[in-house]
């Protein structure tokens, strides 16, 4: 939808909010009334409707969550090491390290890697 407000120069949010409403289609308009009654699509500002489809429909994971399955994360038989890296990165996005979170990839990496010579590299 931003690429077509991009292309279509459509920067008002009411405009938005109308273009979003016009094309969504009776499931998820339908979806909008239930999840905001008694209020009505038409009473919200266009963040406001992006943002309660968004979090209705892919809710933001528990961080504890993915710390339990990022920490439980080994290197697949299949799997190269960067294969390896690249899904506990995916993983690591909702743990909410901060900062700690190359210190963290590092020590899972070292304990869930199946090849030794990988794991003396670290």
């Amino acid at each position: 939808m931003e690429h077509f407000f991009d292309a279509n120069e459509i920067a008002e949010n009411e405009k938005r909010k109308a273009v979003l409403l016009s094309s969504v289609g009776p499931k998820t308009y339908k979806l909008m009334k239930t999840l905001l009654s008694p209020a009505t699509p038409r009473d919200k500002t266009f963040t406001e409707l992006v943002k309660l489809v968004k979090e209705h429909e892919c809710p933001k994971p528990s961080p504890i969550v993915q710390r339990f399955k990022f920490n439980s994360r080994k290197q697949k038989e299949s799997e190269t090491v960067a294969e390896f890296v690249a899904d506990l990165r995916r993983i690591a996005e909702y743990c909410e390290y901060g900062d700690k979170l190359e210190e963290m990839l590092r020590d899972c990496i070292v304990c869930g890697v199946k090849d030794f010579a990988h794991r003396d590299a670290y």
